[in-house]
């Protein structure tokens, strides 16, 4: 029996054991009419005048009571059931589909990879024997009702010519809505969509040895908008690993987006510098923000400022000194310890919030066979009710020569609200 057959078999079912109650339920709702009749007939000589008001009276006695009765409630809840299951079942082929056309793609893209590789390799020779190209694709879609929600597609690749070369390349399209972003930060409709594509963690030894580079770009459309859809734009990149520049300038890591459009526009940088043993990094936040995206350089801060938007600036630097050069003596073994401080603030119109952050560290070695590390960062947020501060700390310590060696470690977690602290030590 098919899916349509066992919906009408419950119906059917349904109704039967429900019989002498509908019954029941139509004869009592005649002999009520029957009544009413009865009594418009002796007592009133306009009947015409009032049929249209007498006909509506009555409709709405036949809908009270047929209404009423239970089978009609058990109906309504298997019609709800069976929508759902449709449903369900609905999403599950969808994502089905998005699997084979996973392996349907990963198997062409073998295909034609393989028939590449084969004649690369007739090209140069019996003596070389390698893959010139590898690549996997996964994805997935998310559809809720009748719209599709968010899709993404990651395509991760090798590529061995004349080196090794990995790429990690992604394409997500996500709806907009009142659920996910701040209704200020959509159209009239109260939806857009949003596309990002770009590559992540790109290898670019052949520029700078053991580095790396991420990039992206975002497009917001809104489709009720006459003319041209696009409502916003912009991008971004983070280059990690080391560069060096006449052997004593370094730099760790360098990063930016930017945002051009109707809802955001900012611009947020972020920076690490090292110049003989002196060490500092920091970013800056400028203009308005509909998602903790541009913070990507201080996690410690996207994860307590709230929720987005967010019209303001912050700013944040960190500086890491090395004792001994300090206070003019060598670095060695028996002591090389370095100190951190940091200092941040910022504020967002909306609100409006003002906010800092701190921190203090060490790290180091003490006496050729004590290493040392101990951090703790706290961010403050200004609020009617007085100063809120959450942080976290963390300290380390080695003693010996790993991997013989006797390791500490404990981490703390901190929080200031309502004047009161609060301690919890792992």
């Amino acid at each position: 029996m098919g899916e349509g057959g066992a919906f009408l078999a419950q119906v059917t079912d349904l109704v039967n054991s429900n019989l002498g109650a509908i019954e029941d339920t139509l004869d009592f709702v005649r002999n009520d009419i029957l009544a009413q009749l009865q009594t418009i007939k002796t007592g009133v000589d306009s009947f015409p005048a009032k049929e249209a008001a007498i006909r509506a009276e009555m409709k709405q006695r036949m809908e009270d009571y047929v209404l009423g009765l239970r089978v009609v409630a058990d109906f309504n809840r298997l019609i709800k059931q069976r929508i759902y299951d449709t449903t369900a079942l609905f999403t599950a082929a969808i994502d089905e589909v998005f699997d084979q056309i996973n392996l349907t793609v990963r198997e062409v893209v073998r295909e034609v990879v393989g028939g590449l590789d084969d004649k690369f390799n007739e090209m140069l020779g019996d003596d070389i024997n390698t893959t010139m190209f590898t690549a996997d694709i996964k994805g997935y879609a998310k559809i809720r009702n009748d719209s599709l929600t968010e899709l993404r597609l990651d395509l991760k690749a090798q590529l061995n010519v004349p080196d090794e070369m990995k790429v990690h390349v992604f394409l997500l399209i996500r709806e907009l809505n009142s659920e996910n972003t701040a209704s200020v930060c959509l159209p009239s409709s109260g939806k857009a969509t949003e596309v990002t594509m770009g590559a992540k963690d790109i290898a670019v030894e052949w520029l700078f040895p053991d580095t790396s580079l991420s990039i992206q770009a975002k497009f917001i459309f809104d489709a009720d908008m006459e003319g041209m859809p696009l409502r916003g734009f912009g991008g971004g990149f983070m280059l990690e690993g080391e560069i060096s520049f006449a052997e004593s300038v370094k730099i760790l890591k360098l990063g930016a987006s930017v945002m051009f459009g109707k809802d955001e526009f900012y611009i947020s940088a972020a920076a690490g510098v090292e110049v003989q043993g002196f060490a500092g990094t920091g970013g800056i936040f400028l203009g308005r923000a509909c998602s903790i995206d541009p913070f990507f350089w201080d996690p410690e801060v996207a994860a307590v400022i709230g929720q987005p938007p967010f019209t303001g600036m912050y700013g944040y630097g960190e500086f890491w000194i090395p004792i001994p050069t300090l206070i003019g003596i060598p670095s060695t073994c028996l002591f090389n310890l370095s100190a951190g401080v940091g200092a941040g603030a910022g504020f967002f119109l909306e609100g409006p919030t003002v906010f800092g952050k701190m921190f203090l560290g060490v790290s180091g070695d003490v006496l050729c066979i004590i290493s040392i590390t101990g951090e703790v960062t706290l961010v403050g947020l200004a609020r009617p009710t007085g100063l809120a501060l959450a942080g976290k700390g963390r300290f380390k310590a080695e003693l010996g020569w790993c991997p013989l060696c006797l390791k500490v470690e404990k981490s703390i977690l901190l929080a200031r609200e309502n004047k009161k602290w609060t301690r919890s030590v792992k």
